[in-house]
């Protein structure tokens, strides 16, 4: 557990971070989590996010965890979410994106059951190209009756 981050949702696992890769910049760090929304009789969402401010926050039920994801600027550096199983809601995988623009992704359910998807994160220096961090990412959203 991170310090600071006692009753806070998510269960961290590993974490991955290195440092500018070239060119400049902070550390990156990325550590793999799961985060789950349970609901009843509503809508259920779990979201994770690396913002442009260079901090991540992934939402559960009710709670949250935020950390730093880079000491530097988020410009510098690209993300790349690759699906290892099931699908998001909302976020684009596939393809490096820029997080000089807050990046979101998330799993959605609107009626009874459960939807799950897990996707492998990548942060990568922009020029030098050099991955920093690694980590596997599970978002869960279940409705009960």
């Amino acid at each position: 557990m991170l310090p600071g981050m006692a009753g806070r949702a998510g269960a961290l696992g590993s974490s991955s971070s290195g440092g500018s890769g070239g060119g400049g910049g902070g550390a990156v760090t990325l550590y793999s989590s799961t985060y789950s929304d349970d609901e009843i009789g509503t809508v259920a969402n779990a979201n994770f996010q690396l913002a442009s401010t260079g901090t991540a926050t992934g939402v559960s039920t009710g709670s949250y965890l935020s950390y730093a994801w880079t000491s530097g600027t988020a410009s510098d550096y690209d993300v790349l979410v690759t699906l290892t199983s099931g699908t998001f809601s909302t976020g684009t995988t596939g393809s490096w994106l820029n997080l000089g623009t807050t990046r979101s992704w998330s799993v959605s359910r609107a009626t009874n059951g459960s939807k799950t998807a897990t996707a492998t994160f990548q942060i990568r220096h922009a020029v030098s190209l050099t991955v920093l961090a690694t980590a596997t990412i599970t978002l869960t959203a279940s409705v009960e009756p």
